[in-house]
């Protein structure tokens, strides 16, 4: 971002460690999402991808241990407690959940649900938002006069889903985190999916971060990418660089994941051995123990740095040419 306005989200440093853990869920994670961007989040369970929407929403059980800095605009929301938490969680920024059927309320209907939501952070009685309820419903391409008074079980998954995605803007948030939101979806209701959160984004000028463990996912809906490894960035960059020209062995790894027709046998990670770098005492590359590049140099931890076009975490990164360390990690990260 240029100029005085601030991104719309930015984040610093943040660690989140959990009561009890051996290691921190999330490491030191630094990024910035601009406004009207789809920064997508990648890497598989237990990276850390959810562990940073929770932090910035306030939802981290409260034995959780929150450092850095999680800026909305120019307010911090690290530290934010009770009534001034409240007045900006859906309002200023808001989570789609994966599996709608599930974070859905069986026995309410749905109108009443979005009801309760608006009413929860927004003036106005009850007429009023059910009128906000049947628009928000609209703005995803679903009839109010259907869904407003049906139960969830009475409607599609996808359909579910577009109405968690009305919720979510419900009361006008402006950056949106979608945590897997199309995880339970079949092939083409995704594509759906992605392609209404594109609109959205670009008629309401939304920021979001979209997490997945599926970067052919992310290449539909994302700006930029943003690959995460046991709580640590691994690799950011723009979307077409990230699919087309992976730097780090762990996003190439990723995408040798990805089905596709008449290709190879689906890559498998190998099991982590205790031979391999990454299990050295005093550091290194936390990657490194499932790593086919691993070397000596790997016992010290990499730093952030440049390799062409992305930033990546990584000693030995797959092709390219490094061109910068350090003063070079937050121009990337923005």
């Amino acid at each position: 971002m240029t100029g005085a306005e601030p991104a719309a989200l930015t984040i610093r440093d943040l660690s989140v460690r959990f009561a009890g853990s051996p290691e921190p869920a999330v490491r030191n994670v630094s990024f910035t999402v601009g406004r009207g961007e789809v920064l997508g989040v990648a890497g598989e369970s237990g990276s850390g991808k959810s562990s940073i929407a929770l932090a910035a929403l306030g939802l981290l059980p409260p034995d959780a241990e929150v450092t850095g800095s999680i800026r909305l605009g120019d307010q911090e929301l690290v530290g934010l407690r009770g009534r001034r938490l409240r007045a900006i969680r859906g309002r200023r920024i808001a989570m789609i959940f994966q599996e709608s059927v599930s974070a859905l309320h069986p026995m309410r209907r749905v109108g009443d649900q979005i009801v309760r939501v608006i009413r929860a952070h927004l003036p106005g009685d009850r007429t009023e938002a059910r009128t906000r309820a049947a628009g928000a419903l609209r703005d995803v391409r679903l009839d109010p006069d259907r869904v407003l008074d049906s139960y969830p079980h009475q409607l599609s998954g996808g359909m579910c889903q577009r109405v968690m995605i009305a919720m979510a803007l419900s009361c006008g948030a402006d950056v949106v985190l979608a945590d897997e939101p199309t995880t339970a979806l079949d092939v083409s209701l995704q594509k759906e999916i992605l392609v209404l959160i594109r609109e959205l984004v670009a008629a309401r000028g939304l920021s979001a971060v979209f997490i997945s463990h599926d970067l052919g996912v992310l290449g539909d809906v994302s700006d930029r990418v943003m690959v995460l490894y046991r709580g640590e960035v691994k690799e950011v960059g723009a979307v077409d660089a990230m699919l087309s020209r992976p730097r780090h062995p762990y996003s190439q790894a990723l995408l040798d994941c990805v089905p596709r027709l008449g290709g190879d046998r689906l890559r498998t990670f190998p099991e982590i051995t205790a031979e391999r770098p990454g299990d050295w005492t005093g550091g290194g590359c936390n990657y490194a123990a499932r790593c086919d590049r691993a070397a000596d140099d790997c016992r010290e931890h990499p730093e952030l740095r440049t390799v062409e076009e992305s930033l990546v975490r990584c000693r030995h990164p797959l092709g390219g040419t490094t061109v910068a360390t350090g003063a070079d990690r937050a121009e990337v990260c923005r």
